[in-house]
């Protein structure tokens, strides 16, 4: 899906041109949504494992790019919550994500659920009212590279066992709270 402006939509949103609510209803390899702004929602653009809005049993990735997910209450949700499975895998890159009421990025799971997998790379996180990035559950993972985190409460966070691993190329400063800091880093081969 490219082009789309969402605006005040009910609930989630990953809009098609005619600003509705997709829903996929058979098995595909990925979802590529770019060229967009999200903007005034709960949840800009949530990857639900167990079907709100993107089943991961039918989708296997979703890829963001150059999208604006702006003044939601959270930017965007990966939840792996649904049931157990291979889990929500995403990938947001050269993306904006600012303003937003809650957390810009939330990877979310459970024990015993499926895993929430998030690749973060050159995008800005600015102005998020919570965690710029914030990986919650021992089975959320997310992998930072080379973005700018700046101006939200807090920078980066991995509560409940959640998994930060940088790639050690971030810029993370001049938040209003505390910066944050990586559970670990990713060693490049």
């Amino acid at each position: 899906m490219r082009a789309c402006i969402s605006r005040r939509a009910a609930g989630v949103a990953l809009l098609s041109p005619i600003s509705t609510v997709t829903r996929l209803r058979r098995p595909v390899n990925a979802v590529l949504l770019s060229d967009s702004v999200v903007v005034r929602n709960a949840v800009g653009i949530a990857t639900v494992n167990g079907g709100q809005l993107i089943s991961y049993a039918t989708t296997r990735s979703t890829t963001i790019s150059g999208v604006h997910l702006e003044n939601n209450v959270i930017g965007l949700l990966v939840d792996g919550t649904g049931e157990a499975s291979n889990g929500a895998r995403v990938i947001i890159r050269d993306s904006v994500v600012s303003g937003n009421a809650a957390d810009g990025i939330q990877a979310h799971s459970a024990s015993g659920k499926a895993p929430a997998f998030v690749l973060i790379e050159h995008t800005t996180l600015v102005n998020n009212t919570g965690i710029g990035i914030h990986a919650d559950s021992p089975r959320a993972t997310m992998l930072p590279k080379d973005n700018t985190i700046t101006g939200n409460a807090t920078g980066i966070s991995a509560t409940n066992g959640g998994q930060l691993i940088s790639y050690g190329n971030n810029t993370n400063n001049n938040n209003v709270g505390p910066e944050g800091a990586p559970t670990g880093f990713f060693s490049q081969m």
